[in-house]
């Protein structure tokens, strides 16, 4: 019985820190935190509304583009720094390398792997955006997926599940330079909304100086990610 127990002490100890350590990882804000005011949702919907509007000119878009470029668009200067990611059909994926100025004392936002379903891309309502945008993360095999910055792991990805608002866009004209256009059903371009869904990381404030962030995903038959970031904090 004292065998018992003790193992049985063992068991929660350690079951104990592996939940605290996956809820207060202190490089990056935990699921239920908010980001300078707004929710991880909130903050997605203002990642894709930024880089929707960005046209796709002989695949220069920051989803396409895959020089060692910044590549993620002239971005404001916000409070969060958005970084974006390319997909691939093949697997393994090549590793996109991308090198990046972050503004000191900004959060930095990324997609580890996403989706968004707008009304240029279905007809329906609402509802029909969210199943859209939720339907690759459905699936009976959950995304691999991988972080790591300055080389040190990031761990309970799995929790960084989350889903926008509805939200309006500037969608690019002439609309055959929105990045979505091949999968375009519909000419609502003057008043276009969209959903997301996936996994985000917001990391926080780092130090200044030259960091590494890589990460990666795969949903097999989907999409592949394999992405690295040197990034200049200063």
């Amino acid at each position: 019985m004292k065998t018992r127990t003790i193992a049985l002490g063992i068991a929660l100890l350690l079951g104990t820190n592996l939940i605290a350590h996956a809820q207060t990882d202190s490089r990056v804000y935990a699921p239920n935190e908010l980001i300078l005011g707004m929710t991880y949702g909130d903050w997605s919907a203002a990642w894709w509304q930024f880089y929707l509007q960005i046209p796709n000119v002989k695949n220069s878009h920051p989803f396409a583009a895959t020089d060692s470029a910044c590549n993620n668009g002239n971005q404001p200067a916000g409070p969060v720094s958005f970084l974006a990611a390319v997909g691939s059909q093949t697997s393994p994926p090549p590793q996109i390398v991308r090198i990046c100025n972050v503004p000191q004392g900004s959060p930095i936002l990324f997609p580890i792997v996403n989706n968004e379903v707008s009304n240029l891309e279905t007809k329906g309502g609402d509802a029909d955006l969210r199943t859209g945008a939720a339907l690759p993360f459905k699936l009976l095999t959950p995304p691999t997926m991988n972080v790591s910055l300055d080389g040190v792991s990031i761990g309970s990805l799995s929790q960084f599940r989350f889903e926008s608002p509805v939200f309006p866009f500037t969608a690019p004209s002439p609309l055959p330079n929105f990045f979505f256009y091949t999968r375009t059903v519909s000419n609502n371009s003057s008043s276009p909304v969209s959903v997301s869904d996936g996994y985000w990381i917001a990391i926080k404030p780092l130090p200044v100086g030259q960091h590494t962030l890589s990460f990666s995903a795969s949903i097999p038959g989907i999409i592949n990610i394999n992405m690295l970031y040197y990034l200049t904090v200063q």
